[in-house]
């Protein structure tokens, strides 16, 4: 059980999650990097940006416009519908993934006994419109478990990209 001394050497995050916790969340972060430069590669790859031209356009806007982006170039540009198909499944995929990585990312962690050994729970506090206030125990097996689901994803959008050439009969108005 942690004491009030403990804040002297470890982050409040250490008080609170255990070190699988913490590594889950982690591993949970950068396996969403991963899912966000895939899906701006397949932005410029639809849209025929060179990078360096990508980047300038998709680094600093919001993941959620980025899926309508690349929804609305799928549509536009893709004369294969089974691969507008599958941008559809892997849009509402990231979509709920997205959710997820956001009300473990952006929740405080706390515990009913703040010092005590009960299960750590994420507080995720909303206020768009009124306050919404949710906890949820989140054990780190189902932390990494969606992390694995973001490298599946990862592993589904690589594999739409392979299948669109540079410039091909695929893409509309090549």
């Amino acid at each position: 059980m942690a004491q009030l001394d403990d804040l002297t050497y470890k982050t409040m995050t250490e008080l609170v999650l255990s070190p699988e916790h913490i590594m889950a969340i982690g591993l949970l972060a950068a396996e969403w990097g991963y899912v966000e430069s895939l899906v701006e590669l397949l932005i410029w790859r639809l849209a025929k940006m060179p990078e360096s031209i990508g980047y300038c356009i998709t680094t600093h806007i919001g993941s959620v416009m980025r899926i309508d982006m690349l929804k609305t170039l799928a549509h536009e540009t893709l004369s294969d519908q089974s691969i507008q198909d599958e941008i559809k499944s892997i849009s509402a995929e990231f979509e709920r993934l997205r959710i997820m990585r956001n009300d473990i990312i952006h929740s405080m962690w706390i515990r009913k006994d703040f010092f005590g050994s009960g299960a750590p729970v994420s507080l995720r506090v909303k206020a768009k419109g009124r306050v919404d206030m949710q906890t949820k125990v989140q054990n780190y097996e189902d932390i990494r478990k969606a992390a694995s689901d973001m490298t599946a994803l990862t592993v589904r959008i690589g594999s739409v990209l392979q299948k669109l050439p540079k410039r091909s009969s695929s893409l509309r108005n090549p």
